[in-house]
């Protein structure tokens, strides 16, 4: 009686690891994709605004050929455009490599404080990236997943 309840006990645990490490590849293949939508998004709106200055200013000389990063140096609504812009695309940049590698850090189990910080900066990222982030942090409060991780 005693052996076939540790064989229940030993079942339940096997179960639960490999529930944890199947949340552990969903959520780390889906901090992979949404980092790498980040990084692509950032780098799609840069090259809009760069194509779109060209078009309005084709023979601009001296400090006005920067385009809307000269707008930047002005207090006028085009540069607080190009300031929110270029806030955009660095953060973008930024906390899409930290997320994919976040991604990778969550596949392999390893850094539970470092997904942790990439979920957290996540929330700021409305809408998607506030969704993923709430998704990975109730993952990761579980005890299973938690076990799964090697600091």
């Amino acid at each position: 009686m005693k052996e076939q309840t540790n064989m229940e006990q030993s079942e339940a645990t096997d179960q639960r690891n490999r529930s944890s490490r199947g949340y552990l590849a969903v959520a780390g293949c889906t901090l992979i994709y949404v980092g790498a939508m980040y990084v692509l998004m950032s780098a799609f709106s840069a090259f809009v605004a760069a194509s779109h200055e060209n078009q309005m200013n084709p023979q601009a000389e001296g400090f006005a050929s920067f385009g809307w990063l000269a707008d930047v140096f002005e207090f006028s609504p085009r540069g607080l455009v190009a300031i929110g812009l270029l806030t955009q695309v660095v953060l973008g940049w930024i906390l899409g490599i930290f997320t994919i590698v976040a991604g990778f850090k969550a596949l392999k189990g390893k850094s539970l404080s470092f997904v942790r910080k990439v979920s957290i900066a996540n929330l700021f990222y409305f809408p998607i990236g506030s969704t993923i982030g709430v998704m990975a942090l109730l993952g990761l409060k579980r005890p299973s997943v938690k076990a799964q991780f090697r600091s």
